[in-house]
């Protein structure tokens, strides 16, 4: 089919006066062309419609109960009652929420059932879309699961809930994927790391902050590094003899790239530091400080290390420049919403 024809078949669907019909009923037949543009409109319409909460929950009933009406019309103009194609998109449905947050490197065979359910759908799609409507179909014909549309389409949103609970219940490691805890590694890493090793270049060697921070946050950290372990002798192919030896790989980046990184938080309490001394000075609120260019001299990066390491038990009193090891290890912080990645069984 010549593009301009199809474009234009696209176009009668979109702007026609049966718009609503063609999305909310349940009765009748379509045609391969406008089944294709409806799909991909509501697509769209899912993919931006995540404004809040209740708003997207509305949006995703929708979504359940148009797409559900299109397939069932679709299949319906060669034949088909259409069961089978609207349980393989329940299928992609309950696999991608089942799947939602999951470390593979924990669960290896999950991939292989989202490739399957992904090639599963596929296949009922292309289905839907190439093969040809018949010239006499039984208008009746219709899937058990579509006699009452809308009870249909609240019990399939309920079973995302279901698949949620299978997943909190079976799978407790999906509650600590290797995104929080990269989020933790990397924390201790800068702490106990990438700070000392910036302090060095400016001449300061800083020693009593990184042992302040692993004593503090001693059961945090080994919770963190143990499972950190754990997961690169699954995941990784080259190994690693204890957590020392893969902070000090390459997986943190070229030493500029590191030293830049810490550069920005020793810059940042660098600055702080003068305008707290320039409002003491001066008898004003620290907000109300303005920096000239002699003030920028008074306090060097050098002495910034130096301050941190010798007010460590101050810089660590603090939960919140920590607070990635502490969620990740299921502990409480001052730094706002609590959430324990770590889950319980």
């Amino acid at each position: 089919m010549p593009l301009s024809q199809f474009l234009t078949k696209a176009n009668q669907t979109l702007f026609s006066s049966n718009i609503l019909k063609l999305f909310f009923s349940y009765n009748g037949t379509i045609g391969r062309i406008p089944y294709i543009t409806a799909v991909f409109l509501l697509l769209i319409i899912l993919r931006i419609s995540a404004i809040s909460f209740l708003s997207y929950i509305f949006i995703f009933l929708l979504f359940i109960y148009c797409l559900t009406a299109l397939i069932q019309k679709r299949a319906r103009s060669f034949g088909s009652s259409g069961t089978w194609y609207i349980l393989a998109n329940l299928l992609l449905l309950y696999t991608a929420v089942l799947t939602y947050g999951i470390d593979e490197s924990f669960f290896p065979i999950i991939k292989y059932f989202k490739y399957i359910a992904d090639f599963i759908v596929i296949i009922a799609h292309l289905i839907l879309f190439f093969r040809p409507s018949k010239q006499n179909i039984d208008e009746q014909k219709r899937s058990f699961l579509t006699r009452f549309p809308i009870i249909f389409t609240i019990l399939a949103f309920v079973g995302v809930f279901g698949m949620f609970e299978i997943q909190d219940r079976y799978m407790p490691d999906t509650n600590r994927p290797a995104f929080h805890l990269g989020l933790a590694v990397g924390e201790i890493y800068r702490h106990t790391y990438a700070y000392p090793e910036f302090c060095k270049t400016q001449g300061y060697e800083m020693v009593n902050y990184p042992n302040k921070v692993r004593e503090k946050f001693k059961e945090e950290i080994e919770i963190a590094e143990k499972d950190q372990m754990a997961l690169l002798s699954k995941a990784s192919d080259k190994k690693y003899n204890n957590i020392d030896d893969f902070y000090k790989s390459n997986n943190w980046g070229t030493q500029e790239e590191r030293l830049k990184a810490a550069l920005d938080f020793i810059e940042a309490l660098r600055e702080r530091l003068i305008v707290l001394e320039v409002a003491e000075e001066q008898n004003i609120a620290a907000d109300k400080v303005k920096l000239t260019k002699e003030d920028n001299e008074r306090v060097s990066l050098k002495d910034a290390c130096k301050i941190i390491d010798e007010d460590a038990d101050f810089f660590v009193s603090s939960d919140c420049p920590f607070s990635y090891i502490l969620n990740y290890a299921g502990k409480y912080s001052n730094c706002g919403t609590y959430f324990n990645t770590r889950g319980q069984n």
